[in-house]
């Protein structure tokens, strides 16, 4: 065995980051997103959105302005949506984790 198929075989696998979130008020929920197989599709300061692997019926949109964050949400087994506005990120954060949790079936402890 030559040196060269030795380092090869040591190399440990290559991981795939996924795209980290530009506003980082919104950061903790990157890692929930990512769990559930949702895609980052849209990131700028000002306008998050998450889709659903495989359905683009299904997302979430975070916009940010100046006055308000405007969080809408998928309502899970329909093709509607429910928009709400927050004052204040962790309070926008939670509503969005606490659906996300909602919309993939997990239940609170």
């Amino acid at each position: 065995m030559n040196n060269s198929n030795k380092t090869m075989e040591q190399q440990p696998e290559q991981t795939i980051n996924p795209t980290k979130i530009k506003n980082k008020a919104f950061s903790t929920l990157e890692s929930l997103f990512y769990e559930y197989n949702w895609q980052l599709v849209q990131n700028e300061p000002n306008q998050i959105i998450f889709k659903k692997e495989n359905n683009d019926y299904d997302y979430f949109e975070i916009n940010i302005d100046k006055n308000k964050i405007q969080v809408t949400i998928p309502l899970k087994k329909s093709s509607y949506k429910y928009t709400t506005y927050f004052t204040d990120y962790f309070s926008a954060s939670e509503y969005i984790e606490m659906h996300i949790n909602d919309y993939e079936g997990v239940k609170p402890i």
